[in-house]
C-alpha cells in the first residue's frame, strides 16, 4: 500500500515542478511587445513561471512600471540590443505587472504581465484560475 502512494506523490510533485518550469516568449520588436501565445501585450503566468522577453530588432529598455516617475524599474529594468539578445524575470507573487520600454515609452510600448496564483491541486484539473 505504501508503494502507490509514494508513487502518487512523486507524481504529483514532477507535475507541480513542470508547471513552475515554464517560460514565456514575449517578442520584441518596432515599438511593441507581443506575447507568443496570446499574441497581444498582455502574457499570462502562473505563479513560479518566467517571462523572457526576445529582441527581434531595435534597442530596447524593458522596465517595469507605468513609465518614468517614481516606483519606475523597482522590479527590474532590463536592457536589449544587439549584444544582449535576451532578458529574463521571474515574479515574486502573484498580481498584474505593468511594464513599458524606456525608449519607446513616447510610442505607446507598454506591456503587462497577469501572474495567477499557484494552483491549490497541481494537476487534478479542479482549480480555475
Amino acid at each position: 500500500m505504501k508503494r502507490p502512494i509514494l508513487l502518487g506523490l512523486a507524481v504529483l510533485a514532477f507535475v507541480a515542478v513542470a508547471a513552475t518550469a515554464q517560460v514565456h516568449i514575449v517578442n520584441v520588436t518596432g515599438s511593441t511587445f507581443v506575447d507568443s501565445i496570446s499574441a497581444t501585450n498582455v502574457t499570462t503566468i502562473q505563479f513560479g513561471q518566467t517571462v523572457q522577453w526576445v529582441r527581434l530588432n531595435g534597442t530596447h529598455a524593458v522596465t517595469s512600471g507605468f513609465g518614468p516617475g517614481a516606483g519606475s524599474g523597482a522590479l527590474f529594468n532590463l536592457t536589449l540590443n544587439t549584444t544582449t539578445t535576451t532578458a529574463s524575470y521571474t515574479p515574486v507573487a502573484p498580481g498584474s505587472i505593468a511594464y513599458y520600454c524606456a525608449v519607446h515609452n513616447a510610442f505607446g510600448m507598454i506591456g503587462t504581465i497577469v501572474v495567477l496564483p499557484p494552483p491549490l491541486f497541481p494537476g487534478s484539473g479542479e482549480d480555475f484560475n
